[in-house]
Protein backbone atom coordinates (compact mmCIF):
# COMPACT_ATOMS: atom_id res chain seq x y z
CA UNK A 1 0.00 0.00 0.00
CA UNK A 2 1.06 3.61 -0.29
CA UNK A 3 3.46 4.82 2.31
CA UNK A 4 4.32 1.30 3.39
CA UNK A 5 8.03 1.79 2.92
CA UNK A 6 8.32 4.65 5.37
CA UNK A 7 8.77 8.36 4.92
CA UNK A 8 10.40 9.95 1.94
CA UNK A 9 14.18 9.97 2.07
CA UNK A 10 15.79 13.41 2.18
CA UNK A 11 16.91 14.39 -1.29
CA UNK A 12 16.83 17.40 -3.54
CA UNK A 13 13.28 16.77 -4.69
CA UNK A 14 11.70 16.01 -1.33
CA UNK A 15 11.51 18.31 1.67
CA UNK A 16 12.86 16.61 4.81
CA UNK A 17 10.93 18.26 7.62
CA UNK A 18 9.75 17.02 10.98
CA UNK A 19 6.32 16.26 9.58
CA UNK A 20 7.56 13.94 6.84
CA UNK A 21 9.40 11.79 9.36
CA UNK A 22 6.05 10.41 10.52
CA UNK A 23 3.85 11.13 7.57
CA UNK A 24 3.89 7.92 5.59
CA UNK A 25 2.37 6.03 8.48
CA UNK A 26 -0.29 8.62 9.24
CA UNK A 27 1.14 9.90 12.53
CA UNK A 28 0.19 13.45 13.43
CA UNK A 29 3.35 15.23 14.60
CA UNK A 30 3.54 18.86 15.57
CA UNK A 31 3.19 20.98 12.47
CA UNK A 32 5.20 24.13 12.17
CA UNK A 33 7.34 23.48 9.15
CA UNK A 34 4.99 25.45 6.92
CA UNK A 35 2.98 28.38 8.18
CA UNK A 36 0.71 30.40 5.90
CA UNK A 37 3.04 32.70 4.00
CA UNK A 38 1.53 36.03 4.91
CA UNK A 39 -1.60 35.44 2.89
CA UNK A 40 0.29 34.60 -0.31
CA UNK A 41 -1.95 32.84 -2.81
CA UNK A 42 -0.96 29.44 -4.13
CA UNK A 43 -2.84 30.43 -7.25
CA UNK A 44 0.09 32.54 -8.43
CA UNK A 45 1.91 29.33 -9.43
CA UNK A 46 2.14 29.27 -13.24
CA UNK A 47 1.22 26.34 -15.42
CA UNK A 48 -1.70 24.48 -16.91
CA UNK A 49 -3.40 21.48 -15.32
CA UNK A 50 -5.91 18.95 -16.65
CA UNK A 51 -8.98 18.01 -14.59
CA UNK A 52 -10.87 14.72 -14.49
CA UNK A 53 -13.05 15.83 -17.41
CA UNK A 54 -10.00 16.55 -19.57
CA UNK A 55 -10.39 20.34 -19.33
CA UNK A 56 -7.32 22.59 -19.12
CA UNK A 57 -7.19 25.06 -16.26
CA UNK A 58 -4.82 27.11 -14.16
CA UNK A 59 -4.78 27.11 -10.37
CA UNK A 60 -6.22 30.61 -10.51
CA UNK A 61 -9.35 29.10 -12.07
CA UNK A 62 -10.01 27.60 -8.60
CA UNK A 63 -10.37 31.06 -7.04
CA UNK A 64 -13.72 32.31 -5.83
CA UNK A 65 -14.57 29.81 -3.09
CA UNK A 66 -12.65 28.24 -0.20
CA UNK A 67 -11.01 24.94 -1.11
CA UNK A 68 -9.80 21.85 0.72
CA UNK A 69 -6.69 20.47 -0.99
CA UNK A 70 -4.84 17.16 -0.71
CA UNK A 71 -2.05 15.65 -2.77
CA UNK A 72 -2.57 11.94 -3.31
CA UNK A 73 -2.71 9.23 -5.98
CA UNK A 74 -5.53 6.97 -7.03
CA UNK A 75 -3.67 3.65 -6.84
CA UNK A 76 -2.95 4.14 -3.14
CA UNK A 77 -4.60 1.46 -1.01
CA UNK A 78 -4.60 3.06 2.43
CA UNK A 79 -3.61 6.64 3.21
CA UNK A 80 -5.08 8.37 0.15
CA UNK A 81 -8.56 6.84 0.50
CA UNK A 82 -8.39 7.86 4.18
CA UNK A 83 -7.53 11.44 3.15
CA UNK A 84 -10.47 11.49 0.73
CA UNK A 85 -12.71 10.13 3.49
CA UNK A 86 -11.66 13.06 5.70
CA UNK A 87 -12.47 15.46 2.88
CA UNK A 88 -15.90 13.84 2.55
CA UNK A 89 -16.45 14.34 6.31
CA UNK A 90 -15.77 18.03 5.77
CA UNK A 91 -18.09 18.04 2.75
CA UNK A 92 -20.85 16.48 4.88
CA UNK A 93 -20.59 19.38 7.34
CA UNK A 94 -21.78 21.71 4.57
CA UNK A 95 -24.48 19.43 3.15
CA UNK A 96 -27.70 21.17 2.19
CA UNK A 97 -26.10 24.56 1.63
CA UNK A 98 -26.20 26.40 -1.66
CA UNK A 99 -23.21 25.81 -3.93
CA UNK A 100 -21.95 29.32 -3.22
CA UNK A 101 -21.85 28.53 0.51
CA UNK A 102 -19.99 25.21 0.16
CA UNK A 103 -16.24 24.73 -0.10
CA UNK A 104 -14.68 23.09 -3.11
CA UNK A 105 -12.42 20.05 -2.90
CA UNK A 106 -9.21 19.53 -4.87
CA UNK A 107 -7.19 16.34 -5.21
CA UNK A 108 -3.84 16.85 -6.94
CA UNK A 109 -2.21 13.66 -8.21
CA UNK A 110 1.40 12.96 -7.26
CA UNK A 111 1.32 10.18 -9.90
CA UNK A 112 0.53 12.13 -13.08
CA UNK A 113 1.82 9.39 -15.37
CA UNK A 114 -0.86 6.89 -14.28
CA UNK A 115 -3.55 9.28 -13.00
CA UNK A 116 -4.84 10.27 -16.42
CA UNK A 117 -8.12 12.18 -16.69
CA UNK A 118 -9.86 8.87 -17.42
CA UNK A 119 -8.39 7.27 -14.32
CA UNK A 120 -9.30 10.34 -12.23
CA UNK A 121 -12.88 10.09 -13.51
CA UNK A 122 -13.05 6.40 -12.53
CA UNK A 123 -11.69 7.25 -9.08
CA UNK A 124 -14.17 10.12 -8.62
CA UNK A 125 -17.05 7.83 -9.56
CA UNK A 126 -15.87 5.00 -7.28
CA UNK A 127 -15.51 7.43 -4.36
CA UNK A 128 -18.81 9.19 -5.21
CA UNK A 129 -17.20 12.61 -5.60
CA UNK A 130 -19.63 15.20 -6.96
CA UNK A 131 -18.15 16.93 -10.01
CA UNK A 132 -19.85 20.19 -8.95
CA UNK A 133 -17.65 20.41 -5.85
CA UNK A 134 -14.63 18.20 -6.62
CA UNK A 135 -11.71 18.89 -8.96
CA UNK A 136 -9.10 16.18 -9.53
CA UNK A 137 -5.94 17.51 -11.16
CA UNK A 138 -3.17 16.03 -13.27
CA UNK A 139 -0.18 18.19 -14.09
CA UNK A 140 3.43 18.02 -15.25
CA UNK A 141 5.81 16.63 -12.63
CA UNK A 142 7.61 19.96 -12.13
CA UNK A 143 4.32 21.74 -11.39
CA UNK A 144 3.24 18.99 -9.00
CA UNK A 145 6.57 19.28 -7.16
CA UNK A 146 6.36 23.08 -6.97
CA UNK A 147 2.87 22.88 -5.47
CA UNK A 148 3.96 20.16 -3.03
CA UNK A 149 6.66 22.44 -1.63
CA UNK A 150 4.14 25.22 -0.99
CA UNK A 151 1.71 22.77 0.62
CA UNK A 152 4.41 21.09 2.71
CA UNK A 153 3.82 17.67 1.16
CA UNK A 154 6.85 15.39 0.85
CA UNK A 155 6.64 12.42 -1.50
CA UNK A 156 8.78 10.02 -3.48
CA UNK A 157 8.21 6.96 -5.66
CA UNK A 158 9.19 3.73 -3.91
CA UNK A 159 9.97 1.85 -7.12
CA UNK A 160 7.09 -0.58 -6.61
CA UNK A 161 4.38 1.61 -8.13
CA UNK A 162 3.64 3.16 -4.74
CA UNK A 163 4.63 6.47 -3.21
CA UNK A 164 5.81 7.31 0.28
CA UNK A 165 4.16 10.62 1.08
CA UNK A 166 3.01 13.07 3.72
CA UNK A 167 -0.69 13.05 4.57
CA UNK A 168 -1.58 16.73 4.55
CA UNK A 169 -4.99 18.39 4.28
CA UNK A 170 -4.90 22.12 3.54
CA UNK A 171 -7.69 24.71 3.67
CA UNK A 172 -7.35 27.63 1.26
CA UNK A 173 -9.44 30.78 1.32
CA UNK A 174 -11.26 31.99 -1.79
CA UNK A 175 -8.09 33.74 -2.98
CA UNK A 176 -5.88 30.66 -2.55
CA UNK A 177 -4.07 31.60 0.68
CA UNK A 178 -3.46 28.86 3.27
CA UNK A 179 -5.79 29.22 6.27
CA UNK A 180 -5.37 25.84 7.95
CA UNK A 181 -3.22 22.74 7.61
CA UNK A 182 -3.62 19.30 9.19
CA UNK A 183 -0.92 16.61 9.07
CA UNK A 184 -1.65 12.91 9.58
CA UNK A 185 -4.75 10.78 9.46
CA UNK A 186 -5.78 10.88 13.12
CA UNK A 187 -8.16 13.28 14.81
CA UNK A 188 -11.30 14.93 13.59
CA UNK A 189 -12.04 17.54 10.98
CA UNK A 190 -13.56 20.20 13.24
CA UNK A 191 -10.58 22.56 12.92
CA UNK A 192 -10.75 22.40 9.14
CA UNK A 193 -14.51 22.98 9.18
CA UNK A 194 -14.03 25.95 11.54
CA UNK A 195 -11.40 27.42 9.21
CA UNK A 196 -13.80 27.08 6.28
CA UNK A 197 -16.63 28.70 8.27
CA UNK A 198 -14.38 31.67 8.97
Amino acid sequence: GCGSEGPPAPDAAVRDDAASAHAAHGAAPEVGALEPAGGTSLYVLPGTWIDQAGRSLTLNDLAGRPRVVVMAYTYCAYACPALVARMKQIEAAFEGRAASARPGFVLVSIDPERDTPGRLTEFAESMQLDAEDWVLLNGPDDQVRALSVLLGVAYRATGTGDFAHSNVLTVLDAAGAIQHRTEGLGGGVDAAVDALER
